[in-house]
């Protein structure tokens, strides 16, 4: 009888758990989510490149502007866009990596560079802009969980 009810309660509480989805260790991926991630990811990645064209214009009126673009645009983009992706990726119950999205969104404006400019120059920052967001998002998504 004392097995029987042990048992019993048990699996209750197993399947409560369960279906209440505290048992599980990542969160059930949504497609709104991601998105947002991704466009915030863009965004941040956006005002990071406006905010370091603006600083690298201040202390340095006299440089060129071509160092400038090779200096602050890379950087800029990488850093703010693995910000937009870990801020939007907070939101709620859910959290993850910074430091997943800023290598893995790196590795991929590196990798789309060298492959832009082996293959086509004129795709470069189209390339940039989407891979970067969007390696950066999968990054933090494998890292996601409940807070």
């Amino acid at each position: 009888m004392y097995r029987q009810l042990v048992a019993l309660t048990l699996l209750t509480l197993i399947l409560g758990f369960t279906v209440t989805g505290y048992a599980q260790e990542k969160p059930p991926l949504s497609s709104t989510r991601i998105t947002g991630e991704f466009l915030a990811g863009i965004t941040g990645g956006a005002v990071a490149v406006i905010i370091m064209y603006y600083w690298f214009d201040k202390f340095f009126p006299e440089g060129d502007g071509r160092m400038g673009l090779i200096l602050y645009f890379p950087v800029g983009y990488v850093i703010g866009s693995a910000t937009g992706v870990y801020l939007a990726g907070n939101i709620g119950n859910e959290t993850g990596s910074f430091l997943l999205p800023l290598v893995s969104g790196s590795l991929a404006g590196l990798v789309a560079t060298v492959a832009t400019l082996s293959w086509c120059e004129d795709w470069i920052i189209p390339a940039i802009l989407v891979s970067v967001p969007a390696v950066a998002t999968i990054g933090f998504n494998l890292t996601r969980r409940y807070k």
